[in-house]
């Protein structure tokens, strides 16, 4: 990119711009340095950071160092504190600034001083997920600023087609954009993917992806086609839809998007841990040291997923998937937990059913056009109790016109599954005339 920032580098590895066209760049190396040092003072601000964080969301790249060297210590299952963090870069070399050569990491830090310094840096351990926010939110920024200075620069090359131009705009736009949206973004090996992938193709020569429980039953889910999972409030759509297959489609090698109206990327990912055989309510308050989750956090650290969470509409999702396209790293399932507390593509003057309508024919159209197969949660509305046979029953199992908004959904879906779990099992009750 020809808009870069001058850099002077020092032995303590710092960054020190001079310039970046018109100032430096956004930057906030307070809170970097409150997170890092946060980190080194309790577990569950190491696993706030290792959630929230990546190595490419700091601006000084000895921060991206310590950042590194702390997440591959916590998968290793090696306790992060002070001294084995120094230890740890005693023994490691990092990229010296000239991109070539490498230098001891310990040096490029700033020493075992500057590590110590950190926990000074931070006021509060407990404030750990604030200070990660402030360092993602200038990130976004950061890029952002790049991007705009790469369209620049693409507009105006006169050599350029504007066809290619388009499309680089497109790139780099999407990249910026795509940073305020995914929470995080894991990446295996491409070559296991493949593989992986290749193994997985049907004799017609289509991918087909196997869910938990109901393999036999529903078959080879498909590319194109859209999965409806309903269940009511509570009953572990969540658990079962979004993590449960999550976990099943990464897998078999798919590259999985979950979009999450209700739930933060790190809430979703505590329920992933938990998954292995962990308390969920000792890792969600980090009372579960790091050490015990390694062989999981490990597991989880090789999946192809991303996630969005907060506001999802089709315009955000759509715009991942083209992101994602245009990276060569395509997805291949997208989960929406839930359909209900989407943003409706309303127009003056619709009714609820028709922006319902509209959402749900740009979602399968997009499933379709994307090739993806798309997973929609829905809740089910309120089912009333109701006669079996000569029993009243009064969690009965739930129907198609039990869904909300049934109609429409019934027409989106290849497939709808429901999750029912009654209370208690099934409580019967003998029906009296």
């Amino acid at each position: 990119m020809a808009a870069k920032a001058r850099v002077q580098s020092t032995k303590e590895g710092q960054r020190m711009t001079t310039s970046w066209e018109s100032g430096a760049p956004p930057q906030d190396l307070e809170a970097e340095e409150a997170a890092l040092g946060a980190a080194l003072t309790t577990s569950a601000a190491l696993v706030t950071l290792l959630s929230d964080l990546s190595p490419e969301d700091y601006y000084r790249p000895s921060h991206a160092v310590l950042h590194e060297s702390m997440a591959a210590m916590a998968a290793e299952g090696v306790p992060v504190d002070i001294l084995t963090l120094v230890h740890r870069l005693r023994g490691m070399q990092a990229l010296a600034p000239d991109g070539r050569s490498q230098v001891p990491a310990l040096d490029f830090v700033g020493g075992p001083v500057a590590v110590v310094s950190l926990m000074e840096r931070a006021p509060s351990a407990s404030n750990a997920k604030a200070y990660c926010r402030q360092v993602r939110d200038v990130a976004v920024k950061r890029a952002l600023t790049a991007a705009g200075h790469e369209i620049a620069r693409i507009g105006s090359d006169p050599a350029t087609p504007p066809s290619d131009a388009l499309s680089g705009a497109e790139k780099a736009l999407y990249g910026a954009l795509s940073m305020g949206a995914v929470a995080s973004v894991v990446d295996g090996g491409v070559e296991a993917y493949r593989a992986v992938y290749e193994q997985r193709r049907s004799p017609e020569g289509s991918v087909g992806w196997i869910v938990p429980v109901l393999g036999d039953a529903l078959g080879p889910l498909r590319p194109g086609q859209v999965v409806v999972g309903a269940a009511g409030t509570g009953a572990g759509k969540t658990w079962f839809f979004n993590c449960d297959w999550t976990e099943a489609f990464c897998e078999q090698g798919a590259r999985v998007l979950q979009c999450s109206t209700e739930m933060s990327g790190d809430e979703l990912l505590d329920r992933m841990v938990a998954m292995g055989g962990y308390s969920y309510e000792g890792v969600e308050a980090g009372t579960v040291h790091p050490s015990q989750l390694a062989e999981r956090i490990q597991t989880i650290s090789g999946w192809k997923r991303s996630i969005i969470s907060g506001t999802v509409n089709c315009d955000l999702v759509q715009g991942e998937l083209s992101r994602a396209r245009l990276a060569g790293k395509p997805y291949d399932v997208v989960i929406v937990d839930y359909l209900q507390d989407m943003d409706l593509e309303y127009r003056r003057g619709d009714s609820h059913l028709n922006s319902l309508d509209r959402t749900l024919n740009r979602l399968k159209l997009m499933a379709m056009d994307m090739g993806v197969l798309l997973v929609l949660l829905s809740q089910l509305s309120r089912v009333q109790p109701r006669k079996v046979g000569d029993v009243m029953c009064e969690y009965p199992t739930p129907r198609l016109s039990d869904l909300r908004d049934s109609g429409k959904i019934e027409q989106c879906g290849n497939h709808v599954v429901f999750l029912h779990r009654g209370r208690d099992g099934q409580r019967l009750s003998r029906y009296a005339q």
